[in-house]
């Protein structure tokens, strides 16, 4: 298996409890990179190296999926970072595949 064979299946699996995890914490209250890993734990079958859910937090970070800020790098410390355009205004300003606009959540 590929490297980016795997990282793809990683993702496949890591990315719906990390995403969840991100509405979670709708109040955007820190984190530490424990707490991720303890919450996609929960929700994940397969066995992952520890710092794949960070691994895959900062894919979905270059991705332009969420942002999140590192707080304190040495105690692995998080938080998210609000996008206002969705929270405050309802608005998905990434364009979707089949009619290229921008939609209302």
């Amino acid at each position: 298996m590929t490297q980016n064979t795997n990282i793809a299946r990683v993702r496949a699996e890591l990315e719906p409890a990390i995403r969840d995890y991100h509405s979670v914490l709708q109040n955007h209250n820190p984190f530490h990179a424990q707490d991720l890993r303890d919450y996609v734990d929960e929700f994940t079958s397969n066995v992952h190296a520890p710092a794949s859910a960070q691994r895959i937090m900062q894919l979905l970070r270059r991705a332009g999926v969420m942002d999140y800020e590192v707080i304190n790098r040495r105690k692995s410390l998080y938080q998210f970072v609000p996008d206002w355009t969705t929270e405050f205004f309802g608005l998905d300003l990434k364009p979707d595949h089949d009619t290229d606009h921008i939609q209302r959540t």
